[in-house]
């Protein structure tokens, strides 16, 4: 819009044939606001919308919280397994240890009877149990299990 434009707006008070004042401010009629009890209602809807959010987002939290602990558990089981079956001589009992972090492992090494599977043709072959137990007040724990043949 050019200021010529506006300047014809101003004198005249019309915009594009119509006879509407723009420069002058009429009231709303004093009836059509909201009433307390409307604000009232919008604000109590909006906190309960909030603590809605803050709740979701906490429950997510403690999601990846267990995740985060079941990922460790996994990771230092294989990492003790992978150990225990580079070893060149294994030798039965239980091994035990613990993380900085607060998790704790077990490697039971147990020989296996292959008599009932097969024979065993002068191989010795060990069961290997590897548990790990996280941190915290719930003692969950994750087991990895495998066999090893030594000749």
């Amino acid at each position: 819009m050019s200021i010529l434009n506006m300047k014809k707006i101003a004198e005249t008070g019309r915009v594009a044939g119509t006879y509407k004042n723009l420069l002058r401010f009429t009231p709303a009629d004093p009836g059509s606001g909201f009433t307390l009890l409307e604000v009232m209602v919008a604000v109590a809807l909006l906190g309960i919308g909030v603590v809605m959010v803050i709740r979701l987002f906490s429950g997510v939290l403690g999601l990846v919280r267990t995740s985060d602990d079941y990922t460790r558990k996994v990771l230092l089981a294989r990492e003790k397994m992978t150990e225990t079956l580079l070893m060149e001589k294994l030798k039965e009992g239980v091994a035990r240890g613990a993380t900085d972090d607060g998790f704790s492992w077990a490697v039971e090494i147990n020989p296996w009877d292959p008599g009932k599977n097969g024979s065993g043709a002068g191989a010795r072959v060990f069961d290997i149990v590897v548990r790990v137990e996280g941190p915290g007040a719930i003692k969950k724990s994750f087991m990895l299990t495998t066999l090893k043949t030594v000749f």
